[in-house]
C-alpha cells in the first residue's frame, strides 16, 4: 500500500491533519463494517495526531460509518492529491470497493478540490497496481520455491 510520505504530514497545520484524519475515518467506515486490515491502516495512519483521546474519537467515527462533515480543504495540490492517494490506498487494502465506499471516496475528492471523474480514474489506477503488486508477489513466491537453473546464454 502507498504510504502518505512523511514530509506532507509535517508540512500540514494541526487542523488539516484532523481533516485527514476524518477522511481516513470516514473512508474506513464507510461500508459499515471494518475489516481488520483497514482498522490497521487507520491506526498507523493516525500516528500524527497529538492525543489518544483523539485518535479514540477517530476510531468512534470510523465504526459510526456515517460520513463526518468535512470542510473543503485548501492545501497545495500535490499535498491534497498526497491525501486522496493515500485514502484511495486505505481504501482499497481490501481489495474491494462498496458503492458507499465509492460515494465517501467522491465526497472526500470532491472537499480536496478534485472531479469525481478524476477520484474515480485514481482508484481505478490504484485497483491495477493492487494487481500488479499481487502478480509480484506470486512471482516472488514461485521464485523461492524454484530449484536453480543454472546455464550459459
Amino acid at each position: 500500500m502507498r504510504v502518505l510520505d512523511e514530509s506532507y504530514i509535517a508540512s500540514m497545520k494541526s487542523d488539516e491533519k484532523r481533516w485527514f484524519a476524518y477522511a481516513l475515518a470516514a473512508i474506513v467506515g464507510a461500508d459499515g463494517h471494518i475489516e481488520s486490515n483497514e482498522l490497521q491502516h487507520l491506526e498507523t495512519s493516525l500516528r500524527f495526531l497529538e492525543s489518544d483521546e483523539e485518535v479514540q474519537n477517530i476510531l468512534r467515527v470510523a465504526q459510526s460509518g456515517e460520513l463526518p462533515k468535512l470542510p473543503i480543504l485548501k492545501v497545495p495540490r500535490q499535498t491534497a492529491f498526497q491525501i486522496l492517494l493515500h485514502i484511495g490506498a486505505v481504501a482499497i487494502s481490501d481489495a474491494v470497493l462498496s458503492k458507499s465506499e465509492v460515494s465517501a471516496f467522491k465526497f472526500i475528492g470532491a472537499k480536496l478540490g478534485f472531479e469525481p471523474r478524476f477520484s474515480m480514474q485514481l482508484v481505478k489506477v490504484l485497483f491495477d497496481s493492487l494487481a500488479i503488486d499481487k502478480q509480484i508477489d506470486q512471482l516472488e513466491h514461485l521464485a523461492s520455491i524454484m530449484e536453480p537453473a543454472y546455464h550459459q546464454v
